[in-house]
Formats: C-alpha cells, sequence, structure tokens
C-alpha cells in the first residue's frame, strides 16, 4: 500500500533519496516550501503529506512522494549537514548527491533546463546511487507534467552530466528505453523510487511485493506415478540408440565486429563498426573474437558451423535457445533483431539441412531489450504489441515445425512438437518469467496461461507414455521467484515424464537439481537436473563453445535420457593471430568427473564430492568460464555459493544448500 509506505518511509521521502542523515535536524527546519509557502514544521509536513496523499483525486498523484506534490527545498544550498556526516562505504558523502538531486529538480520546476556540458564531477558511485539520483529525477520530471519528450531530454542530460556512459550511449539509450519506462510509470502508477529496489534488491530500497502469489492447477499423480527414472537409472546404451543432438546458445552475432577495431572503447560493448581504430595498437579486436566486451564476429559464428559439420556427426535434432542479437542495447532496432534471427537460421539451414531444429526465445530478441508486454499494456493499448517479432519466429520457426505449434507461437512464441515417436519437446517462453521483464509488474499471473498450457501437454504426454524435453531461455533458478516456485512443482509432479531440461542465458557451463519437494525430513532427493549450455558468445571473459548432447535414442521403451555431453570451445588467446580458427573439445561431462551417469542422483553426488574435494570443484570451476579464467578465482566462500547455486533451482529457495 502505497500510503504505508509514505509513512513508514517518511525520514526517507523528506531527502527524496534512501539516505536520512541529518534528518533529526530537518524536523523542525523551515526549509521545505509548499506552492511557493515555507512549511513550518516536520508535523505540518506530514500532515500535508497525509491529506494531500489521501484526497487527490488523480491517481498518478497518490503514488508519488513528496516531490509529487510540489514540495521543494526552499533552497537547494540549505540542506542541513549532519553533525557528524556520514560517508558511504564508497567514500562519497551524502551532502553533494542531495545538493545535486535537488539542483536537478528545482531547475526542472522552476521551468529552467539543464545544459548537457561540463560533466558534474562527484567522487565514484554505485549503481543504487545511479539509481536513485535517475529514479528522483524521474519523479520530479513526472510530477512537473512534462512531454515525454522532455522527459528523455532530462534523463538524458542527467546521463551525460553524471558520467554514467558517454555521451553517444547516453543520447541513444535514454530515448529507447524512455517510452516504456513512463509507459509504466504514468499508466500503471509505479513509484520512481521503488525501481530500485525492483531492480537490485533489498540493499538498494525498498522491495515493494509486486508479484503476488499464485498456483497454477496440477493433477494428481496417476497411479504407480514414480520417482522419476532420471533419479535411478544408469548408462545402459549402445551405439546404435543413441540420438545425437546439438545445443546452441547465446550467440549474439555482431554483424559489425571488425578485427582491429577499438576494444578498450569505454562503452558496454566494443568492437564494432562504430568503434574506430584504437589510439594504441594493442587495444585493438582480435581476429576471431575477444575477451574485452566484444560479442561474437561473423566469421567466428561460420567457423563454429564449419566445425561442427567437420564432426561428422549425424544430429537427431538441433536445439537453439536464444538470444541472437549482440549487446548493443542503445544502438538496437527491430529490424536488426529480425535480421539476426534469419541470419542464425540461413547457417543452420546450410550446415545442417535437413535436422530438425527447435528453438526458444531470448531476452536479447525483445526490443527494448528484456521488453515483453502483455496484450494491451502499451501505452497505445495494442492488442497485439509483438506481433512484429511473433510473426517472424511463425515462418523462421515454422519451417521445421508442424502447423499446429503455429498458434502458440503466434500467440506468445511457445510451443510444443513430437519429435519421434514417444519424445515430445516444449519450447517455453522464459521471457515472462524475466524480472527484468517490467512488464511483470503490471501482471506476473501466469502470463498468457503458459504455465497452465505446459502442465495439459505433460498431463496429455503423461497419459500417453511420451517423455519430454523442455527448452528455454531463462534457467529455473533465475525465473521470477512465483513463475519459478510453480515450474518446480510442474518438474516435480512430472519428474517421470521430463527426461532432459536444457537452458542458456547466464553465459557460462553449469547445471541446476530439483530435489523430491514431499522427501521425508527434506532429504535431498534428486530428481531432475537442468542443463545450462553455455554461449557461443565470449562476453564476458569467456571462449566461444557450444555443446554435444547423446541421448538415448528412438526405439521402444527408450528413457529419452541425457547419457553424456561434449563441449566445444575456441581458445580465443590461441586463434588470435591464425588464419583459420580450430575448436577443441574441452571435455566430456561423464569422463571429466568419474560420473557412472548423468542421473540426477549422480549430479548429486557430485555436488557432494565439490564439497569435499577441491580438486573436483576447481575443475568444474574452469569449465564454468570455459576454460578461460582470467583474473577470476574461487575459495571456500565463493565455493559454498556455487554448490548452493547448483542446488537452487527453485528461485531463491536455498532450503537445500
Amino acid at each position: 500500500n502505497s500510503s504505508q509506505r509514505s509513512e513508514k518511509n517518511s525520514n526517507q521521502i523528506i531527502l527524496s533519496t534512501k539516505y536520512a542523515h541529518g534528518v533529526e535536524e530537518m524536523k523542525h527546519s523551515s526549509i521545505f516550501t509548499h506552492n511557493d509557502k515555507p512549511i513550518a514544521n516536520q508535523i505540518e509536513l506530514e500532515k500535508l503529506m497525509f491529506t494531500k496523499h489521501h484526497l487527490t483525486n488523480n491517481p498518478l498523484e497518490k503514488k508519488m512522494k513528496l516531490i509529487k506534490h510540489n514540495i521543494h527545498p526552499l533552497n537547494d544550498n540549505l540542506i542541513p549537514t549532519p553533525t557528524n556526516p556520514e560517508t558511504l562505504d564508497n567514500g562519497l558523502n551524502i551532502i553533494p548527491m542531495t545538493s545535486l538531486l535537488n539542483t536537478i529538480k528545482y531547475k526542472i520546476n522552476s521551468g529552467s533546463r539543464l545544459q548537457s556540458k561540463d560533466k558534474i564531477k562527484l567522487p565514484a558511485i554505485t549503481r543504487c546511487d545511479v539509481c536513485y539520483i535517475l529514479a528522483d529525477v524521474f519523479g520530479a520530471a513526472i510530477s512537473s507534467n512534462v512531454s515525454n519528450d522532455e522527459i528523455i531530454k532530462i534523463l538524458t542530460t542527467a546521463c551525460i552530466k553524471l558520467g554514467l556512459e558517454d555521451d553517444r550511449v547516453c543520447k541513444a539509450i535514454i530515448p529507447h528505453f524512455g517510452e516504456w519506462v513512463i509507459t509504466l510509470v504514468d499508466k500503471y502508477l509505479l513509484v520512481p523510487n521503488d525501481v530500485c529496489g525492483i531492480i537490485f534488491g533489498e540493499t538498494c530500497g525498498h522491495v515493494v511485493p509486486f508479484y503476488p502469489d499464485w498456483n497454477v492447477k496440477i493433477p494428481p499423480p496417476r497411479r504407480n506415478n514414480g520417482i522419476s527414472q532420471t533419479a535411478t537409472s544408469t548408462d545402459s546404451r549402445t551405439e546404435n540408440k543413441v540420438s545425437h543432438v546439438l545445443q546452441i546458445s547465446d550467440i549474439h552475432l555482431d554483424t559489425g565486429y571488425t578485427p582491429g577495431n577499438n576494444a578498450e572503447c569505454g562503452e558496454p560493448m566494443c568492437c564494432t563498426d562504430f568503434d574506430g581504430k584504437p589510439k594504441q595498437p594493442q587495444d585493438g579486436a582480435w581476429q576471431w573474437g575477444d575477451y574485452r566486451n566484444c560479442d561474437l564476429p561473423f566469421a567466428t559464428l561460420n567457423s563454429m558451423f564449419n566445425d561442427i559439420k567437420l564432426r561428422n556427426v549425424t544430429f537427431d535434432y538441433v536445439m537453439v535457445t536464444g538470444d541472437m542479437y549482440r549487446h548493443t542495447i542503445w544502438n538496437e532496432t527491430q529490424e536488426g533483431k529480425l535480421d539476426a534471427i534469419e541470419t542464425v537460421s540461413a547457417f543452420l539451414d546450410k550446415y545442417l539441412p535437413g535436422v530438425p531444429v527447435y528453438q526458444a526465445i531470448g531476452n536479447h530478441e525483445g526490443d527494448p531489450v528484456n521488453s515483453f508486454p502483455l496484450p494491451g499494456m502499451p501505452k497505445d493499448g495494442s492488442q497485439d504489441p509483438l506481433g512484429w517479432l511473433y510473426s517472424k519466429l511463425v515462418s523462421v520457426w515454422g519451417k521445421n515445425l508442424p502447423s499446429s505449434t503455429y498458434e502458440t507461437i503466434r500467440r506468445g512464441a511457445y510451443y510444443t512438437a513430437l519429435v519421434q515417436p514417444g519424445l515430445r519437446i516444449v519450447s517455453l517462453n522464459t521471457m515472462y518469467a524475466l524480472s527484468d521483464n517490467w512488464w511483470l509488474l503490471v501482471n506476473s499471473t501466469d502470463p498468457l496461461g503458459q504455465l497452465q498450457w505446459f502442465v495439459d501437454v505433460l498431463a496429455a504426454a503423461e497419459a500417453k507414455g511420451e517423455k519430454v524435453h523442455i527448452i528455454g531461455h531463462v534457467p529455473p533458478g533465475q525465473m521470477l521467484s512465483v513463475f519459478s516456485r510453480n515450474y518446480y512443482d510442474i518438474v516435480n509432479r512430472f519428474s517421470d515424464t521430463i527426461t532432459g531440461q536444457f537452458f542458456g542465458h547466464t553465459h557460462h557451463d553449469e547445471f541446476q537439481i530439483f530435489y523430491n519437494s514431499s522427501a521425508a525430513n527434506n532429504s535431498r532427493q534428486a530428481i531432475n537436473v537442468a542443463y545450462i549450455t553455455p554461449s557461443v558468445t565470449p562476453i564476458s571473459n569467456l571462449n566461444p563453445g557450444y555443446r554435444i548432447f547423446h541421448i538415448d535414442g528412438n526405439y521402444s521403451n527408450s528413457t529419452r535420457q541425457v547419457l553424456d555431453h561434449d563441449t566445444y570451445i575456441l581458445d580465443l588467446e590461441k586463434n588470435r593471430g591464425t588464419k583459420k580458427p580450430t575448436w577443441v573439445l574441452e571435455y566430456s561431462m561423464k569422463q571429466s568427473y568419474g560420473m557412472t551417469s548423468l542421473s540426477a542422483m549422480e549430479f548429486e553426488n557430485l555436488a557432494k564430492r565439490f564439497e569435499k574435494e577441491d580438486d573436483v570443484f576447481q575443475k568444474f570451476y574452469l569449465h564454468f568460464y570455459k576454460s578461460h579464467l582470467g583474473k577470476h578465482k574461487c575459495d571456500d566462500v565463493c565455493k559454498k555459493q556455487f554448490i548452493c547455486n547448483m542446488r537452487t533451482a527453485m528461485s531463491k529457495n536455498q532450503e537445500y544448500c
């Protein structure tokens, strides 16, 4: 309840930041005005806030804090200094920060405009500080009823003056994301200052429970529905019964990558066509990719597919789990994203003709990135806000899929298809489980009914005796908590049907273990595993990679379990001066870790070994970074967190740690 938040955080409201240093000295100071009249004291201020908050007829005003009600410092130089000024852990004193905020607000509300020259020089600030600055500026701008264009100009100026990014990025990224954020705040009554808690959690402010709890309807277990075979079976394969499946994820193709261009450009991503040549030769981008925040070159993607072809593996099918487009989120277009999808599809057609391809959507397919509104949510009330993207997926993905999938792809970029007799694949749109998709602040209750649809698909597959493999982009442990809990419950219920889960998104090589929720005394009875395949892109500080799974194959009564997997990488350091790159086998799962099978219980046993055998864990840690550790090191505290992450397939639930 926003009124409760206003009363609860009244001290914080006074400074209009999360910092309340010196608040005691403010209680009886006439340093605030309302409609140009001084406010006598703190009691009058709170009374005015309470009255204004409850009696206003403007729903947006109900969501605004102090600045929303035209209450401003009489003079930004009069912000009181605490008797013993506290200093933040990064060395930034609160006083210049507060003065800056109020200077910006004063100028906005007095009708004057900031000029984007001579950046304000401040000590290094944390991401929370930055968030509060922009949130406060944003709130002040909205409260002044200025146009969206003017708000975007104000935020752009703040970005430049604070040196958050260089001028080029600020001038591009604020307009690109501005309309999205303004719509959410203006139309859906989100309080700007609450945004920092949403983005960064409790360390950056009050976390508002925007996401209500909800549950999908899961049918009771069928008779004799035991624990998944994944938990107990061993590898009984013979070579003529094995399916070989390629997974590639997080390609992030940068068609503008230019060897020799500036890899130290000072922007979030470098090496691309608009970066130009560096002043120092050592700052030039490498031939096949670079560890320094650069995405995947076109030539490297071509070399990867050529390497896959030369492996001479007969693939049953291919899984592509999202994120085709590069990370230049300040310089992206819908056309560019669609081109990336088509380019990757063309590579698949060229190098793996006739091989079925099953794809899942990633967060970088949205425009802006992470933006996946539901029908009716955008400012114009569009009932088809993602038609530009989903209609393209029907044509690109649909080449490998039955027409029965087109309706759900067009509706929400999810589908199910029968791969072989007895094996079904389900592609989930995990963008509706992504906390960075702020449209879920409006409505996060099973968006589009996807999870209930998923339950129905699994129930039908179970009745037919089919096994199911799931593909998606965001892994279960990184999903929005309420979505993740429902997903976890579904996997528990259908653990005998679900025999493979394949995700990406993190760019790292890892896995997450599912446990039997109904096991006595919270015992660790592992029942399923989610594989997180490493990225093709080298961002950040990684080698490019891809993976081949070996799966119990297409024969009567096949378990359809993952039997083993091989991960291949391109060592950028070793290939930086070569004319023809060499991809190599990094490791095979069973052989590398001495596992008897890839059952869920074997993964739990491996996690236990990590706890006791540091050399085995350090091998995993090397693979996590695709054999490029750089400066990364992992001590006992770090190791404990890694092992906990493996056991946290339900987001934010660490009971199995």
